[in-house]
């Protein structure tokens, strides 16, 4: 369906859409936002290296050993 199809207020909310979801892209690429992806993918790499928390009956967590 083109938009030349569509009813004119729905073409409006279509690019109104797509004009949001855009600015959302836009923002990803704002300054600074390289640090911040940065700082989550150094947090993430030292979750994955961390053992695990293994949980007795007692509900407390404690480590496996390290």
């Amino acid at each position: 369906m083109d938009e030349e199809d569509l009813d004119p207020r729905e073409a409006e909310r279509d690019r109104r859409r797509d004009r949001e979801a855009q600015a959302a892209q836009r923002e990803l690429m704002r300054a600074g936002m390289g640090k911040v992806f940065k700082q989550i993918q150094d947090a993430q790499k030292k979750a994955a290296e961390e053992p695990p928390l293994i949980f007795g009956s007692g509900g407390e967590g404690f480590d496996r050993g390290g």
